[in-house]
């Protein structure tokens, strides 16, 4: 069982949002993410609401390189931080947790 790295993020609002991450193993090798899913996804604390669907983009799957994004438009629909998670299901469809966190909101000021 893999335990779910914890990283806090911050979306500012009214702007694009992008995080990139790479997954490793306890040796420091990236984790090689050919032929599996990545999603992420963001929630209101409690998971009672979901506030947005990540866009997953692989950057190079054979290192465990993939940034997960949202637009301006989704930003600015964001009323409220929540929490976020990110899942990998690989070729097998077996499904782990790797990385959780806080997903704090900052007002962004300038339209």
């Amino acid at each position: 069982m893999i335990q779910p790295g914890n990283y806090d993020i911050v979306i500012q609002q009214n702007g694009d949002f992008d995080q990139t991450f790479q997954l490793k193993d306890s040796s420091g090798t990236g984790i090689n993410l050919a032929g599996s899913t990545v999603e992420a996804e963001l929630w209101t604390e409690g998971k009672k609401a979901k506030l947005a669907d990540f866009t997953v983009t692989m950057i190079d799957a054979s290192i465990g390189k993939f940034k997960i994004t949202l637009n301006e438009t989704q930003t600015g629909n964001l009323l409220q931080s929540g929490y976020y998670d990110v899942r990998v299901t690989d070729a097998s469809n077996i499904s782990y947790y790797w990385v959780r966190g806080e997903a704090t909101l900052a007002v962004g000021y300038t339209e």
